[in-house]
């Protein structure tokens, strides 16, 4: 059975399930909750002159109707508890749409 509805698709970030929570700031307006499927983990970066720089990146999942408006590349994003910049909004045709996010230096 497909995936047809915006019902159907909320049951994959639904907080009671396998969701949790975000807080996505575009510019200087008030932080939006939205509820996500969510993945982090670490990111070793190798330089060519140098250490090895070890980052944090995350990839959420989300309704793409939940999108912020004017969401774009660069916003905010509040997740687990760290600060992230986004790096892409990618939506995948299903109504879904995946966003990367990286770690940002505070």
């Amino acid at each position: 059975m497909p995936v047809e509805s915006a019902a159907d698709r909320a049951v994959f970030v639904n907080g009671a399930d396998f969701g949790e929570t975000i807080l996505w700031t575009v510019g200087a307006a008030d932080p939006v909750a939205i509820s996500v499927l969510g993945q982090a983990g670490s990111l070793m970066i190798d330089t060519q002159d140098g250490p090895s720089i070890q980052g944090q990146e995350a990839t959420v999942t989300m309704q793409e109707a939940d999108l912020p408006l004017n969401a774009n590349q660069g916003d905010e994003v509040l997740f687990r508890a760290k600060h992230y910049l986004v790096k892409s909004i990618e939506p995948d045709g299903t109504g879904m749409a995946n966003v990367r996010l990286e770690e940002e230096d505070i």
